[in-house]
């Protein structure tokens, strides 16, 4: 099966924090990267712009959990930037 993305992005999101787990192949290996932010637009932008300004967003998937006015933030910067991201619903 043909993989498509290169780069997982999975973000656990708080009032004031993002917690970045970053997912990606290596020599046959899988490795994490572990980043925490701050949970705010310039934040988040300057995390992208550092940490994923080697990768294309055609590489690159963001996913997160919908909580409501905390997730606001961090959906906006991909959906503005055109970088694909899943935000998926809590389960009950």
């Amino acid at each position: 099966m043909k993989k498509i993305f290169d780069y997982h992005a999975g973000i656990d999101i708080s009032k004031l924090t993002l917690d970045v787990t970053i997912l990606y192949e290596c020599d046959d290996t899988t490795k994490t990267e572990y980043y925490k932010l701050e949970n705010n637009p310039q934040s988040i932008a300057r995390f992208v712009k550092k940490k994923c300004g080697n990768y294309t967003p055609e590489q690159t998937l963001f996913c997160f959990e919908d909580t409501g006015i905390y997730s606001l933030p961090l959906a906006c910067y991909p959906s503005e930037n055109k970088w694909p991201y899943w935000q998926v619903p809590s389960i009950g």
